[in-house]
C-alpha cells in the first residue's frame, strides 16, 4: 500500500507566495524582518514591502509588452546576486511582478549560463555585480538590468502595493515560482518548473508540524540555486518572522559559520550532513567553540544520514535540541518524507539495520514504491520510490524527460494524479520508508549488481575513516573503475592499508581503488563535486602510470608456456591499465574480473591476443576463475591461419565460434507460430531492461509486444528469424534474432517512446541503404538474450548469432548482413571478431528528432549507435 501523509487542505486565501508576504507586511509592518549577517540594522517588514514594491515597478516597465520566449509560456526573470538582503528583495519583487525567478550562482562557468539562459529563455537578467554572466546573457540575446544602474529610478518609484491589474497577470497556485536548474547524474542541466502551490504547501507542513518560536530568528545560507533554499528564504518571511543572510565566505570557513550562528541566535538550520559532521567535529573538539543553546531545529537533507553522525549529534549537544532526516529533491520542493529525533533513546530505536530512514509523507503528498512491471511492492520489498500530491513540480523546462512525470494509475485522487519517479530505491519497514540508494547508484561487475551505497558503507566500518565518497569511473565502459575517495586524520591509514581491510569486508568483485584526499572538494550547494574526483582520479592514474608488475611463478623459464603467459599477463595489464591498482602484481592466480575485468574489456583483451598470435574463446575467458585457466585455453595460431575467413562453417551448418570453439551445447531453429509467448517476453523483458536507448525513455515490456506484434506474421513467414536453445533445456528460448530482407521490410507500428527509436535508426540507415548491394541483404532488426543469462553466456550467445546470422545469410545466397548496434559490447564483437565494415556512427546524446528535441540527451559522451554490414 501506499505512504499516506495527513490531508490538509491549502486554505482558499493562499494563491501565491506574494500574497502571504503582503499579509505578513501588513500585519507586522514593524517587526524586524531581514538583515545582512555582518550588519547589524534591520530591515522591517513595511520596509522591505515598499523596497520591493518600488523594484517590481522597475521591472513591470521592462516586462509589459515583451513577447514571452519562455518554452512553457512562463514569464521568467534571471537573477545573478551574491547573498545579501538586496537579493532577497529582488526575489520579492520578481513574485510581485507575477514572474518566476531564475536563479543563476554567481560561480556558474560560462557555459552552464548560456545553457541556462538558452533553455529557459527568460525575459530579462537582473544583476548585481555578475560581469561574467551579464557578458553572456547578452551573447544570448536576453535583456540584462544593472541593479545599481536603476538606483534613480527605484527612488522615484511608488512604494504602494502593487495591484492586479498594475501587474497585468493573475497568478495562481499552478503559476510558476522558481525555476531551479539541477545537473542529476548526467551533468547536463534541467530545469525544474516550481509552482506557487508546491512551495506553498511545503511551508504550511513546516508551519504546522515545526512552528516557529515567539522571536525565532532564521537564515539564509544556502545557495540560491538550492531548493532548500525556499524554504530558508519564504519560510520566515511569509509568517512575519526574521531572516538574516549569511554571506558564502562564513560558510565555507566552519568556525565562521558557527560564530555567526551563535551570535545571530539562529533558531533552525538546514544542511547536508557533510556540513553537520563539521560542525560537530568543530564543536566537540574545540572547548571554546559555542554551544548552539538556541539552534533547537536541525534539518539534514540532500544526502544520506549515517547512524554514526546521529548518535555523534545527541552526544555533542545536549541541551533537548531536535535533529530530522528529510527526503526529497527539487523536483518535490526539495522534501516529501520526513523523520525526526528528539534524544538518543529515539535514534537508537528508530534504526532499521543500522539506517536512518527517511520517514514518513509530509501533508497532502503520498509515496508509492513501484516494482519493475510498474505495480506496487509489498511491504519490505525493495521499489521505486514515486511521490505524488501537491508538492510535485510541474516537470521540466520545455517537457524534458517526461517520462519523469507520468499518470498516477494507482489513484483516482485528481489531486495525486501525477507521480513523480525519483530513480531512488526504497522499502517499507515498520510503516517507515528507508532509502535503498539510486538507480544510477547500481552498476555491474562481472554480471553481479553492486550498489555503491553497500560499497559506502563498508568504507565508513573501518576504524579511522572521517569521510568517503564512492564513484564508478566511466560506468559500463572498457575502463570501468569503482573508485573510493577518503579522508582521514590517522596518518597510518593509508590507501593500501584501507583496501587490506576492504577485502575483508566486501565481495572480491566489489572492492574499489582507493585514493586518499586532503578534503573533498564541494559545489556551490555543499555537496560533494564528483566531476572533480572524476579528476583527481585521472591526474592520478596518469601521473602513476609505471611498468605493469607480473609473476611468473610456477611456469618453467624459456619454455613455450612462458612466453605465452607473459604475453597474456601484460596483455591483460595493458587493457586494463589505470583499472589495475598501482603496485598489483599480475600473476596465473589472478582473477581478471576482481582486477577490473568486465564483458567489455574481455573482448578487448582476446582480440590483443590475437593480434599477437594467440587464440581464446570468449566463453572459455568468461567463465576462467584465474588467468591460469586462461593460459590453458590459449592456443598459438600460424601466421597464414590467422589471416582465414572469421566465419567458419563446419559440415553440419553449425557455426563456429571464436577460432575453433564449436557451440554444440545451443540449438538453432526457425522462428515458428508457436514461440510467439517466448519470444514476444524474451524481447519486451530484454530490451525494456537492457536496452541502450529505451533506457533514457522509460520505455515498458508491453510497448515491444505492440511492435512485434504488428510485424509477427512476417517474421514468421519470410523464415529469416530464428531461436536459440540449449541442448540440455530445448524447450527454453535462450535467445532470438529477428530478421528481414533490407528491401522487402514491412511498416511496423510503435508506441511514441518506441517510435523515437525507430526513427532514429531509421536516419541513421537510410544514408548507408545507397551502399548496399542491390541484392538481398539480411537486416539484423532485432536480438536478444534471456533476461536472466549469466554474462559469460550472454557473451557466447551474442557471439553466435552474430556468427549464425552470417551463415545463414550466405547459405540463402544474401549478399550482405546489414545492421545497426547500439551495444558497445555487440559492437565490438562485430568490429573486432567478424570484421563488419562500419558505414555510419552517431554520437547518441547529439541526435535531434524531427520535433527538435535530444531525447537521448542524458547518455554519456561516449556512447554510439554504428551503423555496419558484413559483405557476404
Amino acid at each position: 500500500m501506499p505512504l499516506h501523509g495527513p490531508r490538509r487542505p491549502l486554505p482558499l486565501e493562499w494563491v501565491a507566495a506574494p500574497r502571504l508576504f503582503q499579509c505578513a507586511a501588513l500585519a507586522h509592518p514593524k517587526a524586524p524582518a531581514l538583515r545582512d549577517a555582518a550588519d547589524p540594522a534591520w530591515l522591517t517588514y513595511h520596509q522591505l514591502d515598499r523596497a520591493a514594491n518600488k523594484l517590481a515597478r522597475c521591472l513591470l516597465r521592462r516586462l509589459h509588452g515583451v513577447p514571452c520566449a519562455n518554452p512553457d509560456g512562463d514569464r521568467v526573470v534571471a537573477v545573478c546576486f551574491p547573498p545579501s538582503a538586496r537579493l532577497v528583495t529582488a526575489l520579492l519583487a520578481i513574485h510581485k511582478t507575477g514572474a518566476a525567478y531564475l536563479p543563476l550562482d554567481v560561480t556558474f562557468p560560462a557555459a552552464r549560463t548560456a545553457h541556462i539562459l538558452a533553455d529557459a529563455r527568460p525575459a530579462l537578467l537582473l544583476v548585481h555585480g555578475c560581469p561574467q554572466a551579464a557578458e553572456v546573457a547578452l551573447d544570448q540575446g536576453t535583456p540584462v538590468l544593472h541593479l545599481d544602474d536603476l538606483a534613480d529610478e527605484v527612488k522615484a518609484c511608488s512604494g504602494e502595493t502593487l495591484g492586479e491589474k498594475e501587474v497585468g497577470t493573475r497568478l495562481s497556485g499552478d503559476s510558476i515560482a522558481v525555476i531551479l536548474y539541477t545537473s542529476g547524474s548526467t551533468g547536463v542541466p534541467k530545469g525544474v518548473r516550481v509552482p506557487h502551490r508546491a512551495l506553498l504547501n511545503r511551508l504550511a507542513w513546516q508551519w504546522h508540524t515545526f512552528p516557529y518560536q515567539q522571536g525565532e530568528v532564521c537564515c539564509f545560507k544556502t545557495a540560491l540555486t538550492f531548493v532548500d533554499s525556499l524554504s530558508e528564504i519564504f519560510g520566515p518571511l511569509l509568517t512575519g518572522h526574521s531572516l538574516v543572510v549569511v554571506p558564502k565566505a562564513m560558510i565555507q570557513a566552519v568556525d565562521d559559520l558557527v560564530t555567526v550562528l551563535d551570535e545571530a541566535k539562529v533558531g533552525r538550520l538546514v544542511l547536508v550532513p557533510s556540513l553537520l559532521r563539521s560542525i560537530l567535529l568543530h564543536c566537540s573538539s574545540s572547548p571554546t567553540a559555542p554551544k548552539l543553546k538556541t539552534l533547537r531545529l536541525w534539518v539534514c537533507s540532500g544526502e544520506v544520514l549515517p547512524a554514526d553522525m546521529l548518535h555523534a549529534f545527541f552526544k555533542t549537544f545536549t541541551n533537548g535540541q531536535t535533529i530530522c532526516n528529510f527526503y526529497g529533491s527539487t523536483e518535490v520542493m526539495g522534501d516529501v518524507t520526513y523523520l525526526q529525533f528528539h534524544d538518543p533513546r529515539e535514534a537508537t530505536a528508530r534504526l532499521v539495520k543500522n539506517k536512518v530512514p527517511i520517514g514518513s509523507p509530509i501533508d497532502n503528498c503520498r509515496i508509492y514504491l513501484l516494482g519493475a512491471d510498474g505495480q506496487v511492492v509489498k511491504e519490505g520489498r525493495k521499489g521505486e520510490v514515486c511521490a505524488a500530491g501537491l508538492n510535485i513540480a510541474s516537470g521540466y523546462v520545455g517537457g524534458a524527460q517526461s517520462d519523469k512525470f507520468i499518470p498516477n494509475k494507482h489513484d483516482n485522487d485528481p489531486e495525486y494524479n501525477v507521480l513523480y519517479r525519483t530513480g531512488d530505491f526504497g522499502r517499507v519497514v515498520d510503516g517507515a520508508l528507508v532509502f535503498e540508494g539510486r538507480a544510477d547508484t547500481q552498476i555491474k561487475v562481472r554480471g553481479h549488481r553492486v550498489d555503491l551505497i553497500e560499497v559506502d558503507m563498508a568504507v565508513k566500518k573501518v576504524k579511522g575513516v572521517d569521510k568517503v565518497t564512492i564513484i564508478c569511473y566511466s560506468p559500463g565502459e572498457i575502463n570501468q573503475v569503482l573508485l573510493a575517495f577518503y579522508t582521514s586524520d590517522e596518518s597510518d591509514l593509508q590507501p593500501e592499508d584501507l583496501k587490506d581491510q576492504l577485502e575483508t569486508l566486501l565481495q572480491p568483485y566489489m572492492v574499489p581503488q582507493v585514493l586518499r584526499l586532503q578534503d573533498f572538494p564541494l559545489l556551490v550547494n555543499g555537496k560533494v563535486d564528483r566531476q572533480e574526483l572524476l579528476r583527481v582520479y585521472e591526474r592520478q592514474a596518469e601521473g602513476d602510470a609505471e611498468d605493469i608488475q607480473i609473476d611468473l611463478a610456477g611456469v618453467q623459464a624459456g619454455s613455450q608456456e612462458e612466453e605465452a603467459a607473459r604475453t597474456l599477463l601484460l596483455t591483460v595489464g595493458r587493457v586494463l591499465g589505470p583499472a589495475v591498482s598501482k603496485g598489483t602484481s599480475l600473476s596465473l592466480d589472478t582473477n581478471f574480473f576482481n582486477i577490473g575485468g568486465n564483458s567489455l574489456n574481455s573482448v578487448s583483451t582476446i582480440m590483443a591476443l590475437k593480434d599477437q598470435g594467440y587464440v581464446v574463446g570468449i566463453g572459455e575467458f568468461m567463465r576462467a576463475t584465474s588467468l591460469g585457466e586462461v593460459l590453458a585455453s590459449m592456443r598459438k595460431v600460424a601466421d597464414d591461419e590467422g589471416d582465414e575467413e572469421e566465419t567458419e562453417v563446419e559440415e553440419s551448418g553449425a557455426p563456429v565460434c571464436s577460432k575453433g570453439t564449436k557451440l554444440d551445447q545451443y540449438t538453432v531453429t526457425r522462428l515458428a507460430t508457436h514461440h510467439k509467448d517466448q519470444v514476444f517476453d524474451l524481447i519486451a523483458n530484454s530490451f525494456s531492461k537492457k536496452g541502450d536507448l529505451e533506457v533514457y525513455l522509460g520505455c515498458e515490456p508491453w510497448e515491444y509486444k505492440v511492435l512485434l506484434e504488428s510485424g509477427w506474421t512476417r517474421l514468421v513467414e519470410d523464415e529469416l528469424s530464428y531461436v536459440v536453445t540449449r541442448a540440455d533445456k530445448p524447450e527454453v528460448v535462450v535467445g532470438c534474432s529477428l530478421n528481414f530482407d533490407v528491401w522487402k521490410e514491412p511498416e511496423l507500428e510503435a508506441s511514441p517512446k518506441l517510435n523515437i527509436v525507430l526513427e532514429f535508426l531509421e536516419e541513421m540507415e537510410r544514408p548507408c541503404r545507397e551502399k548496399l548491394p542491390k541484392g538481398p541483404v539480411l537486416h539484423n532488426f532485432m536480438e536478444g538474450t534471456l533476461i536472466n543469462t549469466g554474462p559469460a553466456e550472454n557473451v557466447e550467445l551474442m557471439e553466435f548469432m552474430e556468427r549464425e546470422n552470417i551463415r545463414m545469410a550466405k547459405s540463402l545466397g544474401f549478399e550482405a548482413v546489414f545492421t545497426t548496434n547500439t551495444s558497445p559490447l555487440t559492437q565490438q564483437m562485430c568490429d573486432d571478431v567478424l570484421s563488419f565494415t562500419v558505414l555510419h556512427n552517431q554520437q547518441v546524446n547529439k541526435y535531434v528528432a524531427p520535433d527538435g528535441t535530444k531525447p537521448f540527451a542524458a547518455a554519456s559522451d561516449s556512447q554510439y549507435a554504428i551503423t555496419i554490414v558484413k559483405l557476404l
